[in-house]
């Protein structure tokens, strides 16, 4: 006969844990671009002075993928410029205090005058914050690779890889010297300018 394990304090916290965190969404604030570090380190100490935002808030999140910046070395580049992401439990304390912290702007998918925010779907959370790129590869040497491109600035294009594979745009700014095209694209019900590499657009043609 199987023996049973008798619970303790600490194994039931930890099932209340794991409980709470699987009753946990996606929400995504908007804070000032550029600052995006600087605020979610800003709530994560909030967060650790408050039991209550301790018990319901489990994940603060810049979204970041591996990048070359002009000089060709390797950076984190912040992909959704302007927005934090956070897994919790959305209660009037989390909603309060987040939406009153410094640098924070407001919840996207809230209209304002007590409106609760919407969270992710399922399938954005997993676009946005789950999917895998692969890192840019060093160049040997710094010789400048001839620009191809077949679209012009206010042409509209298909992002084919990247984070935001799948989304389309307008192009609002061309950086042939970096191969790089700035896209204004619809991002939680809002237009947003975003840089996306040449080799990642495809030209909507009409």
């Amino acid at each position: 006969m199987k023996k049973e394990i008798p619970l303790t304090k600490e194994t039931v916290v930890e099932e209340t844990h794991k409980h709470r965190i699987n009753q946990a969404q996606w929400y995504i604030v908007n804070s000032n671009k550029g600052h995006e570090d600087k605020v979610a380190a800003y709530l994560k100490q909030k967060i650790e002075k408050k039991s209550n935002l301790r018990d319901n808030i489990f994940q603060i999140r810049v979204v970041k993928e591996p990048s070359t910046d002009k000089d060709k070395k390797v950076i984190d580049k912040n992909i959704f410029p302007g927005y934090i992401f956070i897994h919790m439990i959305l209660t009037e304390d989390t909603w309060y205090d987040i939406r009153n912290t410094t640098g924070i702007n407001g919840f996207i998918g809230s209209s304002g005058k007590g409106v609760p925010p919407t969270p992710l779907s399922a399938k954005e959370v997993n676009e946005m914050l789950f999917r895998n790129s692969k890192p840019p590869v060093q160049p040997k040497n710094k010789q400048v690779k001839a620009v191809i491109r077949d679209f012009k600035t206010n042409d509209f294009v298909h992002i084919i890889s990247g984070a935001l594979q799948g989304k389309e745009g307008q192009i609002t700014k061309l950086e042939d010297e970096k191969g790089v095209a700035t896209v204004s694209v619809d991002m939680f019900g809002r237009q947003t300018d975003v840089r996306v590499e040449y080799d990642s657009c495809k030209k909507i043609k009409v």
